[in-house]
């Protein structure tokens, strides 16, 4: 048993370390994308702070909120969309040598683990500098909540992903849907502590909303929303993730044998 969990990380470090190295010889500033993207995205809603539910915030919490939403609702798309085209993305290799489902989806989530690093580095010490030295529990708060809303990502993609290698049309969904939960998921705006229970629950069948929230909100001193959906979505995430693993063993050679590999 711990030997084939061993081979597995082995296997998939292997593979996100190939990633990594491809995508760091394709582009010079392969290193700075990660954080060029939301610093620039955090200036654009700066200016759009009163109409996003900040104006009561001084500018620098606000832009903070925002950095780590936008930061985390990043990898968390590209941990769905990775997942969802890892078979079609490695089918040669796949093909050649007996690579398990889980060290393909292993070597996914490691990929977006390493990219959420500098943001986390860089959101802790923007906090002390705004707020003051957080919590120690907070901070693991954070830390544990922003692994989750990666995981989540990338779980959901592991599910979709035997339809998605076999109907493109389920990708463009997808893409549809995700900027519909990335305006409901409290990415830019801040959610009013008061906030109507039915608008609360409404909110709460959208992943993104209770978990980044439950990420963010210990580190900047906002205000516990959603009761127990952050641990109820934490617990259906490792469910599923359970259970497409197994799903996934069945399906593998299906799908390489229907898209070519």
């Amino acid at each position: 048993m711990m030997q084939a969990i061993r081979q597995t990380v082995a296997v998939a470090w292997m593979l996100a370390k190939r990633t990594l190295l491809a995508e760091a010889r394709s582009s010079r500033l392969s290193l700075l994308w990660p954080l060029i993207y939301p610093v620039a995205y955090t200036a654009l809603f700066m200016a759009l702070k009163p109409v996003m539910g900040g104006a009561g915030r001084p500018a620098l919490v606000y832009a903070l909120h925002v950095f780590v939403g936008l930061s985390l609702w990043q990898l968390w798309l590209q941990g769905l969309q990775g997942q969802m085209r890892s078979v079609k993305a490695q089918r040669s290799l796949l093909s050649r040598a007996d690579l398990s489902p889980s060290s393909l989806f292993l070597s996914g989530f490691l990929v977006e683990i390493v990219y959420l690093l500098p943001r986390l580095v860089v959101a802790l010490v923007a906090t002390v500098f705004v707020l003051g030295v957080p919590s120690p529990i907070g901070v693991l708060v954070f830390l544990v909540m922003s692994v989750v809303v990666v995981l989540n990502g990338c779980v959901l993609g592991f599910v979709l992903q035997p339809f998605s290698t076999l109907l493109p049309d389920v990708g463009k969904a997808v893409q549809s849907v995700s900027l519909a939960l990335m305006v409901t998921g409290g990415i830019f705006v801040v959610f009013p502590h008061d906030m109507n229970p039915s608008t609360m629950t409404l909110l709460s069948f959208n992943p993104l909303a209770p978990l980044v929230h439950a990420a963010r909100s210990p580190l900047l001193g906002e205000s516990a929303l959603f009761g127990w959906a952050p641990l109820a979505w934490t617990a259906v995430t490792f469910v599923a993730l359970a259970l497409q693993a197994r799903v996934a063993r069945k399906v593998l050679p299906v799908l390489l044998e229907r898209v070519g590999g």
